[in-house]
């Protein structure tokens, strides 16, 4: 039987059985429900293949020429719709609507849809650095994540370091201020925490410094610390009030201890606790009277009692204060010696 030479693009069912195509000719017989088509070195440049005419197809060549659309199987996991001669079970299927799926040795490793990319494999990247971090963005490519050190993640914007997040913890390369806080908050970026300086962590509150404290756990609200003080107030508008407790309040307090200072709104006089609780109070009989009691001994250090001072124990230290205020009197256990400092030196009194 002679060669039937269909011409042209369409290549229809129930035309050929087993045909070679070359130089966009087709050579064979015609036979119904074709099953496998050759296509060696193809020259054919708009193929139409259609109602499946071709079953099993093969390319010898390295091109197709102006193919819009090439359309296989959903397939699954284990039968990917696309996937390769020697290895069935590895490549890509369509695991739901608007899905992409990549499956290695039938196991799914890579899906990716419309608002997401799910990974079931461990992602890895190269090291990068602050200026090209090894994740980062299209149009902010020095802005990302990049391995800052073993064992270490840095986060950069505008190639400059921000955050490391290492084995030990997470460290800050941004100090901040009272006006611009390193750690704030989403629509308050002046309220937050930032570094006041060397050993010194700061709280600030509408751009304002409220409190800081220093590497001797001093504590100054308001303002700076004092070396030996472990609480600095500092204000020139408010006063320090003390918690305010009735008689039957106080005596609540189920361990109180020595040095303890409250209000009494009971009596309107101010508490003292040193073995008990104790008044410093004016009255008319008794103008100002103090009992403190620093040593838990019944001698007071200090007591006023009709207008005269009847006793007064001074403050005892093994060692002269630090640094001292204009006008502290101390006496001296060491070298038994009555001291004060005037504001330059201390002045031995006896």
């Amino acid at each position: 039987m002679a060669a039937t030479k269909p011409r042209g693009d369409q290549i229809r069912s129930e035309t050929v059985a087993a045909t070679e195509i070359k130089d966009g000719e087709v050579f064979g017989s015609t036979a119904n429900n074709g099953t496998q088509r050759e296509i060696a070195q193809g020259t054919i440049s708009t193929p139409d293949l259609r109602n499946d005419a071709v079953t099993a197809l093969k390319l010898d060549a390295t091109d197709i020429f102006n193919m819009s659309v090439l359309r296989v199987g959903d397939g699954s996991v284990s039968i990917p719709g696309l996937s390769f001669t020697s290895d069935t079970d590895t490549g890509i299927f369509i695991p739901s609507a608007s899905n992409l799926g990549i499956t290695v040795g039938s196991a799914s490793r890579l899906e990716i849809s419309v608002s997401r990319i799910a990974g079931f494999v461990q992602f890895r990247g190269i090291t990068g650095g602050t200026s090209t971090p090894s994740y980062s963005f299209v149009n902010d490519t020095n802005t990302g994540i990049y391995n800052a050190a073993v064992d270490a993640i840095g986060f950069v914007t505008n190639s400059t370091e921000r955050m490391r997040l290492n084995s030990t913890g997470l460290e800050l390369f941004v100090s901040g201020s009272a006006t611009t806080p390193s750690i704030f908050y989403d629509g308050d970026e002046n309220t937050g925490i930032f570094r006041g300086g060397i050993d010194i962590l700061a709280l600030t509150t509408g751009g304002t410094e409220a409190l800081r404290i220093d590497a001797s756990q001093n504590v100054g609200l308001g303002g700076s610390t004092v070396v030996d003080a472990i609480l600095s107030l500092n204000t020139t508008t408010k006063a320090f009030l003390l918690p305010r407790l009735t008689t039957i309040q106080r005596d609540a307090i189920t361990t109180p201890a020595a040095g303890m200072l409250v209000y009494n709104t009971t009596t309107s006089v101010l508490n003292f606790y040193s073995s008990s609780w104790s008044e410093i109070a004016a009255t008319e009989s008794d103008p100002f009277s103090l009992h403190i009691n620093g040593d838990n001994s019944p001698t007071a250090n200090i007591s006023w009692n009709f207008k005269e001072i009847q006793s007064i124990v001074i403050h005892k230290l093994a060692n002269d204060p630090g640094v001292p205020v204009e006008g502290q009197q101390w006496y001296n256990t060491t070298d038994k010696q009555m001291k004060m400092y005037n504001g330059t030196d201390v002045v031995i009194l006896g």
